[in-house]
Parts: structure tokens; C-alpha cells; sequence
């Protein structure tokens, strides 16, 4: 194990196996096909700083409006829509495609605190497509599009490139 390992290991703890131990929390007749690290990218902005009251009113009133402007671009549908009742916290999270459901996770800021905190979960038969945009976001990281079947829409930011074998889940989901 080499130096970088070592510190990495320190501050992160070790890794885990997600397909194990997000499985072992599905419901029964429900599997891991494949996942990957995921930030939303309309995640809510905070507003709090400023070292005065002024500050901090501008702040939240900037926060407000960035929040605002990015839920627009990166989340689709009515207040009722499939893709409102899935987390913008700011993660990262893990995202689960499964043989009933797609599921969103919390495993920490490292992704290995376990057990998992399970944030969403979307029958299957409600997801529609999910497709890698061509859009990059900071970082260079590939953003995801997943649509429903009620027409909304809600775009991930990957925060781990997922390789062949998540796109081919994915285009047949």
C-alpha cells in the first residue's frame, strides 16, 4: 500500500463492497444490477455566511435564487412528479438501479459509512430512461438524465464514471 492509499484509508476508512451491502438492505426479490456515486445537480445551495446580518440576508437571498434557478434546469414536473420526491441535498449519494426499484442512498461524505441511509426509491416500472447527457459538469464528471413515466425529469451529476456495464443497465431499465 502506498503513501497515497495509506492517508486516503486513513480519513475515509476501508472501502466496502456497495453491491453487498446495499443488497443486503433491499427488500426481498430486489437486486443490485449496478450503481454509481451520484450528486444532484440542482443541489440545494446554502446562504448562512456573511459576517454581518447584511451579509447573511444577501447570502441566503443569492442561495435562494441559485437554488431556484438550477431546480429549473435540472428537475422537471409538477409538485406531485416522481423526480420532486427524490433528494437535492447536495450528497454524494449512491444511486441503485435494482430489479423492482431505482434507490438512492446515503453512505456519507466517504460513501462507505454504513449502515446506509436509504433517502428515495422509485418503482422501476415508473423510471422511463436513463441517459448520459453529453454534458459535463466541474470536474469534467458526466451528467445523467433519468425521466419518468410521468414526464418529469431529474439530472445526476456521476461523481464516479460508471463504465460500460451501468450504461447497459441503464439503457435497458
Amino acid at each position: 500500500m502506498g503513501l497515497w492509499e495509506r492517508y486516503k484509508s486513513f480519513f475515509s476508512g476501508p472501502e466496502i463492497d456497495l453491491t453487498t451491502e446495499l443488497g443486503a438492505q433491499l427488500p426481498a426479490g430486489d437486486d443490485v444490477l449496478a450503481h454509481t456515486g451520484v450528486i444532484p445537480s440542482a443541489y440545494e445551495r446554502g446562504g448562512g455566511g456573511g459576517l454581518s446580518v447584511t451579509g447573511r440576508v444577501l447570502n441566503a437571498a443569492t442561495s435562494a435564487v441559485e437554488n431556484a434557478v438550477s431546480t429549473s434546469q435540472h428537475v422537471g414536473g409538477g409538485t406531485d412528479a416522481v423526480a420532486r420526491r427524490l433528494p437535492q441535498e447536495a450528497g454524494p449519494h449512491v444511486l441503485v438501479l435494482g430489479t423492482l426499484a431505482l434507490t438512492v442512498w446515503d453512505l456519507g461524505l466517504t460513501m462507505n459509512q454504513t449502515p446506509a441511509e436509504l433517502l428515495a426509491t422509485v418503482p422501476r416500472a415508473q423510471v422511463d430512461t436513463i441517459l448520459d447527457t453529453g454534458a459535463t459538469a466541474q470536474g469534467g464528471v458526466p451528467v445523467a438524465r433519468l425521466t419518468f413515466t410521468d414526464g418529469s425529469f431529474f439530472d445526476y451529476r456521476l461523481v464516479q464514471k460508471p463504465g460500460d456495464e451501468f450504461w447497459s443497465v441503464a439503457s435497458a431499465y
